[in-house]
């Protein structure tokens, strides 16, 4: 079992590996990796409630973070280390020391960064939506939105949203609280090259 837990890490870590090489520098993609072999080292005695090692977490983090959210490099460290100071004895010193200031900012200060992103709602036109989605970001998640477009085909709006959020986790809540509208039937994150992203 041991040796297929070590295939089945290195399979998603290399999987990780190569959805970051397609966009970031060679100086960075070292750094990559060195993020995951300190994980992967510093969370070998861990398991998960699972019984699975405690590395498959981090793993799935970063993979969320480089190939859903499209984020670069410093973050998806951020991701495969973001419990080494927590439940690890390294401290944040050591993550410092290694990665930079920029990675701890990412993941260890309370800071406001906010990354980018655009979504695109399908629902039914109709009275008030327009608020309940603006309300959804600037009042429930306190964000700015910048920029709000629509189409409108018979009785069914398309509506662009960009805006920035300060994580994956937050994105995933908006995206519920959106679909949650009266007459939402679609809500889905848009790519910079994806063919919907002009409507």
């Amino acid at each position: 079992m041991l040796n297929e837990y070590s295939r089945i890490i290195q399979e998603r870590a290399d999987h990780v590996f190569e959805v970051m090489a397609k966009r970031v520098s060679s100086e960075d993609m070292p750094r990559i990796r060195a993020a995951f072999e300190l994980a992967r080292e510093a969370h070998a005695p861990q398991r998960r409630k699972t019984g699975e090692p405690y590395i498959f977490h981090p793993i799935a983090v970063a993979n969320i973070a480089a190939e859903e959210l499209m984020l670069g490099a410093n973050p998806v460290i951020a991701c495969f280390l973001h419990d080494v100071v927590e439940d690890t004895p390294y401290t944040i010193d050591d993550i410092r020391d290694r990665f930079g200031d920029d990675v701890v900012s990412v993941d260890y200060k309370a800071d406001e960064t906010l990354y980018p992103l655009t979504l695109r709602v399908r629902a039914v036109d109709r009275s008030h939506l327009f608020v309940d989605l603006v309300d959804c970001i600037t009042n429930t998640f306190h964000l700015s939105m910048e920029s709000f477009n629509t189409k409108t085909d018979r009785n069914i709006v398309v509506c662009k949203i960009r805006f920035g959020v300060h994580s994956y986790a937050e994105l995933k809540t908006i995206i519920n609280h959106i679909s949650a509208i009266d007459g939402v039937d679609e809500v889905r994150r848009l790519d910079e090259d994806d063919e919907l992203f002009d409507f």
